[in-house]
């Protein structure tokens, strides 16, 4: 039995690992777990490890951060992914495999940057960058495709209407998602303007994580639920909703900044 661990920095990572975990399941012989870093907020850690419990995954808390990093170390796990390079240092033996499996596509900076020489495969989602990389002398890629767009493909008519039904759309009016980023965000322009177009539109709103976690963006998530306070067809998708896929299904129009798809 393969031991894999899961490393996810931020709930919004999820959706990137959650079509591997199950690929892995469907194959058997995987011992899988997920685990968060102590020091990211305990809100946030509880949503994740709630949405583990109920997807019956595995995972590795602690009351300190050194004590979870002392447990994944004494787990000696032969595989484990991660979603950016952070800690991993920290938490590999010599005989790990370490995977990173990026949780955005390729259009910033960062995303050639965050490199570790301890990675030994890096998922890449697109060709155009997997060519990048290349040209830049890179040798341990994968050219995977984008995971989190897995289920997209899966989706049937019945998970659509519950998906509906859930956000309490009953109209035969078209749906925009819309889905900003935190920084540099379209949300300070556009925000107020989805009050006006939820008179001929659904609006949902999909905010970043960090616009609900973050204080410094906190005010986009509560200027979001005063706009769908007071408009009657804009749905708020709240903080514990981490997948934006299920609500791509049911759109007709998506306006999304390009880091946060």
């Amino acid at each position: 039995m393969k031991k894999i661990l899961f490393e996810t920095h931020h709930l919004y990572y999820l959706p990137n690992f959650i079509p591997i975990i199950e690929a892995l399941r469907s194959r058997g012989g995987y011992d899988i777990y997920v685990s968060m870093p102590q020091y990211m907020q305990e809100r946030e850690r509880k949503l994740c490890y709630g949405a583990c419990s109920s997807m019956e995954i595995q995972v590795i808390n602690a009351d300190l951060e050194t004590t979870r990093i002392e447990e994944i170390k004494s787990a000696n796990f032969d595989v484990i992914v991660v979603g950016n390079v952070g800690q991993l240092r920290k938490i590999v033996s010599e005989s790990t495999i370490a995977v990173m499996v990026y949780h955005g596509i390729g259009l910033k900076q960062s995303y050639y940057n965050d490199i570790d020489q301890r990675i030994d495969i890096r998922a890449v989602e697109s060709e155009a960058r997997y060519n990048k990389l290349k040209d830049q002398g890179h040798q341990n890629l994968a050219l995977t495709g984008y995971t989190k767009l897995d289920p997209f493909f899966s989706y049937n008519d019945q998970e659509k209407n519950n998906t509906k039904a859930k956000l309490g759309i009953n109209n035969d009016l078209p749906t925009l998602l819309y889905a900003p980023t935190f920084y540099p965000t379209s949300f300070d322009k556009l925000a107020t303007e989805f009050e006006f177009l939820s008179t001929e539109f659904n609006v949902i709103i999909k905010l970043h994580n960090f616009s609900w976690f973050q204080g410094r963006y906190r005010y986009q998530s509560m200027l979001a639920k005063e706009i769908a306070s007071r408009s009657e067809n804009v749905y708020l998708l709240d903080k514990s909703v981490y997948n934006i896929i299920p609500y791509y299904m049911i759109s007709d129009v998506l306006i999304i900044d390009i880091s946060s798809p």
